[in-house]
């Protein structure tokens, strides 16, 4: 009970924390519904004469696309990875080492609870302000359940890959390089800059077997009902899988980083 006190606090501190830099949220906001302005009009021209692409009217694709981001903000944790070797290449790691927490879970809730406060606030407007000018295509109670539960374990996977290449400093110093990688990874295969289903399908067949489609394109498609009921255990199923085998690294990585971290010269 009181290990679910302490991360209870800890969620609510940074939560906290975060609202007092709600000014940075709206400027998200703000920078993020100029882009959903600019691909409405780019998308509104590629439907001009088509009525369906890849199976997805104008409508499906619009609401795509907003949801992109609006959820933008919340599975976005490269921020995370940039603190994090800071704090490594400073030393002041080495308070976060000496905390009464468990090392992965403070850095997960107090990444969670900023992120969650961006989709609060930034993804909220932005759905908001879309849904007044687009044609957005809302879900069923269950299917909005169902994205609930799946963005979880989309910002789990996300953040677990953004742990692990943090981890990474401990041996390389700097993680640009893997930083740049992931992003280029990401906005590749996980949806993000188009749904997968546009993609030639040999895209799609590497993004079957690859992590980064459960971050983006799986909690939307099940948004905008593209995912059909029999597909969902085997995508529990993937996302679990992939959730696995990332805490196993996490936990070669997390000996390796104990033991390989240099702090002062130490």
């Amino acid at each position: 009970m009181k290990i679910k006190n302490k991360y209870l606090k800890l969620f609510k501190i940074t939560f906290s924390e975060a609202f007092a830099y709600k000014s940075e949220f709206l400027v998200n906001f703000f920078s993020s519904f100029v882009l959903v302005l600019v691909q409405y009009f780019i998308w509104k021209a590629v439907f001009l004469h088509k009525n369906e692409i890849a199976n997805f009217s104008f409508n499906d694709t619009i609401t795509y696309m907003v949801m992109v981001w609006c959820i933008h903000g919340f599975l976005n944790t490269t921020s995370f990875i940039w603190n994090f070797q800071d704090e490594v290449l400073n030393g002041s790691i080495s308070y976060k080492l000496l905390f009464p927490t468990n090392f992965y879970i403070y850095f997960f809730i107090k990444t969670y609870s900023q992120n969650l406060l961006n989709l609060f606030i930034s993804g909220s407007l932005i759905f908001f302000f879309s849904s007044l000018l687009f044609p957005l295509k809302l879900p069923s109670l269950s299917n909005l359940f169902l994205f609930i539960f799946f963005l979880n374990l989309s910002f789990l996977i996300s953040f677990n890959i953004s742990f692990i290449i943090a981890l990474s400093t401990c041996f390389l110093r700097k993680v640009d390089g893997l930083v740049q990688l992931n992003l280029f990874l990401s906005s590749l295969f996980s949806g993000s800059l188009l749904p997968l289903d546009f993609f030639p399908s040999f895209i799609k067949n590497l993004s079957d077997v690859l992590p980064y489609k459960g971050i983006v394109y799986i909690p939307i498609s099940i948004f905008i009902n593209k995912i059909s009921q029999e597909k969902l255990l085997f995508i529990i199923f993937y996302e679990f899988i992939w959730i696995f085998i990332f805490w196993l690294i996490i936990l070669i990585f997390l000996e390796v980083f104990y033991k390989k971290i240099e702090i002062y010269g130490g």
